[in-house]
């Protein structure tokens, strides 16, 4: 994640660490050890106006979404070793896992890529066994990203990660209006493909296909050589603004603030959520979810107006709600009630305003209008039925 500042960029996805998101100077992330919060008690509002929080330690930045590994219902989050919580069997209530990559086990390619990385930025899971996720170092106008892929092995919640050992694609702008590498989500095409959406800020979102078979880019050119103006493997989906060229603006983002793309494949069309506005500065954060949808999984993109979401379209899903301030990081789970009907239930963060903005993992239901686009309940997802 990343908050636009001039001549340099800040963070919106791969949002910050295992910490505390609190206000900070365009650049700077701060990370502080991430202490597990219950969720709050009552509060003196009146209980028709309340809306639910989900049971146990839920205090995360970034959630992957949810996957179901084997009756274990888990998700991921940024952190300094990727964070991992999970509802085991029968439980309500969130618990802590162990970290993705331990101090002495983190990915080689890394360092020699992104030596000054801030942790590992928004995850996301395409499968219950597979794991995307990004570093970044956006200090100093370095701006150097690079997303990479995981695989596991055991029993969960405890299962061994490794990584593929070497990235999916880096960026280090070497053009200036290269799209910046974090906030990868994978999804699923027509007849088996795969692919990744991603990006923050600097040109926009981004949508490249992936070869099913290894999980990286399947472009030959764009495998090796990463994003390049030229090459029409890559698709530019989604920015904040309406600009009608690729030249980064001097003092700013050439596509505004925008970040964590997500697309969700239904039965009629692929729908693209991002987020809009400032990430990670608590309950100042001022991020907000848009949608728009395609017959075609590398788009267009277009809102319920007809706009493209590459020309700063987008309509209005998700924005700031008393308490719920700032949601963020779209995902879907879709899981199955006792009748055998399926059910979608949509994941996101929020700065909880009555906990001095403290970054929290929120899930409820969601179900398609009749005219075919999402409409959020107010029913939330506590365990799985």
């Amino acid at each position: 994640m990343k908050t636009p500042v001039r001549f340099g960029v800040v963070l919106i996805v791969m949002t910050c660490g295992v910490g505390t998101l609190r206000a900070q100077e365009p650049g700077v992330k701060n990370i502080e050890p991430l202490e597990p919060i219950e969720a709050a008690p009552p509060s003196e509002e009146p209980e028709a106006k309340q809306k639910e929080l989900l049971r146990g330690t839920i205090r995360m930045h970034d959630p992957s979404g949810i996957v179901d590994d084997n009756g274990y219902l888990m998700t991921f989050h940024t952190g300094r070793q990727i964070g991992t919580m999970f509802l085991a069997p029968g439980s309500d209530a969130w618990q802590k896992g162990q970290g993705v990559f331990p101090r002495d086990a983190r990915p080689a390619w890394i360092q020699d890529h992104v030596p000054r990385h801030k942790g590992f930025w928004a995850p996301h899971m395409p499968s219950p066994r597979v794991l995307y996720y990004s570093v970044a170092d956006d200090r100093d106008e370095k701006d150097i990203g690079a997303i990479g892929r995981a695989t596991a092995t055991g029993e969960p919640p405890n299962l061994t990660w490794v990584d593929d050992g070497r990235p999916v694609i880096v960026c280090d702008r070497s053009e200036r209006n290269e799209p910046f590498t974090i906030d990868p989500a994978v999804f699923t095409g027509d007849e088996g493909s795969l692919w990744m959406v991603y990006g923050s800020h600097w040109s926009g979102i981004w949508i490249v296909e992936l070869d099913p078979a290894i999980g990286h880019v399947k472009d030959p050119r764009g495998r090796e050589e990463g994003w390049k103006i030229d090459n029409r493997a890559f698709y530019r989906v989604a920015s904040a603004r309406d600009n009608g060229s690729l030249d980064v603006l001097h003092e700013d983002f050439w596509a505004g603030q925008i970040e964590a793309p997500y697309v969700f494949r239904g039965s009629d069309y692929y729908y693209l959520f991002v987020n809009w506005g400032k990430c990670c500065s608590g309950v100042e954060s001022t991020y907000e979810i848009r949608v728009g949808r395609s017959k075609q999984p590398q788009g267009p993109y277009l809102d319920k107006q007809g706009k493209d979401l590459a020309h700063a379209g987008g309509t209005l899903f998700l924005e700031k709600d008393g308490r719920f301030i700032g949601p963020g990081h779209a995902n879907i789970f879709t899981t199955t009630d006792t009748t055998g009907t399926a059910q979608n239930v949509f994941t996101y963060h929020f700065y909880d305003g009555k906990a001095e903005g403290r970054p929290k993992m929120n899930a409820r239901y969601l179900t398609l209008g009749d005219d075919g686009w999402p409409v959020l309940t107010d029913k939330v997802f506590f365990q799985k039925e």
